[in-house]
């Protein structure tokens, strides 16, 4: 699977965009969701907003969240609850292929 890393700065801070590993010193997500990608911001300290990407003609094969955010060393949702009420799982789920 390709990785790469793109740095550029973001209001005076520097932000990495990237799929896949950060190299030593940061949290490494989980793998990336089967059939799609995790598109993050990594944010100066160690706090990440991840998104998950399906590739076309793929879905989630459960609800999502906006984002999956780590700060203070775990994992959260936003929201943090699905529009049933029920809390968002972790890690991501896979991308499966859309019924048509």
């Amino acid at each position: 699977m390709k990785r790469f890393l793109e740095m550029f700065i973001v209001l005076g801070c520097l932000t990495a965009v990237y799929a896949g590993d950060t190299g030593d010193g940061h949290v490494t997500p989980p793998p990336w969701p089967d059939h799609g990608k995790l598109l993050c911001l990594f944010f100066a300290g160690s706090d990440y907003i991840c998104k998950v990407k399906c590739d076309p003609g793929h879905v989630p094969e459960r609800p999502i969240p906006h984002s999956y955010d780590y700060r203070d060393g775990k994992w959260t949702t936003v929201p943090l609850l699905d529009s049933n009420g029920e809390p968002f799982v972790f890690p991501w789920p896979n991308c499966v292929p859309a019924s048509k």
